[in-house]
């Protein structure tokens, strides 16, 4: 017979559920107290929340949504990263993480992920993390457009500013 508690707590994280932009399960074994409370800022400055949770809470509340797909992940220990408005710049924080730590016993490492309604598994959840922000592209493609005509202008003027000063030499010379 299930607690009142533990009902409280799968309410809890089926609301997390249904409030995140998308979700990621981590296996945190061997991380310690230190480098967990880091990880969780970092997730937090990035627009997200880490829990560690229990799998069996975790897939009761995952029940009858589209995430419902992310059970089969629930073995070990598993932290889920609820994300906010950017999907994956909590993955991002987790990958900076990640790579302050030397210990392979440490290392943190994406089981799955739930994002824009498709599950992607371990390595695929991962490589999602070196995909640049949204605006980090907008202004590569701005700055990939504006760069060729910008330069060719700036030659241009230098090209004109040369032949000015170079009449106005021969105007100098001519009145003296």
């Amino acid at each position: 017979m299930p607690t009142p508690q533990k009902e409280a707590r799968v309410a809890e994280l089926r609301e997390s559920v249904a409030g995140a932009t998308g979700m990621f399960l981590a296996e945190y074994e061997g991380l310690g107290v230190d480098t967990l409370t880091s990880l969780r800022r970092k997730v937090i400055d990035a627009g997200g929340r880490i829990e560690v949770v229990k799998n069996r809470l975790l897939a009761l509340a995952l029940e009858g949504t589209p995430g419902e797909s992310l059970v089969k992940f629930l073995e070990g220990p598993t932290a889920v990263t609820f994300c906010g408005e950017d999907a994956f710049a909590p993955a991002r924080a987790m990958k900076e993480c990640n790579k302050e730590l030397t210990l392979d016993t440490q290392k943190g490492t994406v089981k799955a992920a739930f994002v824009d309604g498709r599950v992607l598994e371990g390595a695929s959840a991962q490589a999602r993390a070196d995909i640049p922000p949204v605006d980090q592209i907008k202004s590569s493609v701005v700055g990939a457009i504006v760069g060729p005509p910008t330069a060719l202008l700036n030659t241009a003027n230098g090209l004109l500013s040369d032949v000015v000063y170079t009449l106005q030499a021969i105007v100098d010379k001519q009145q003296s």
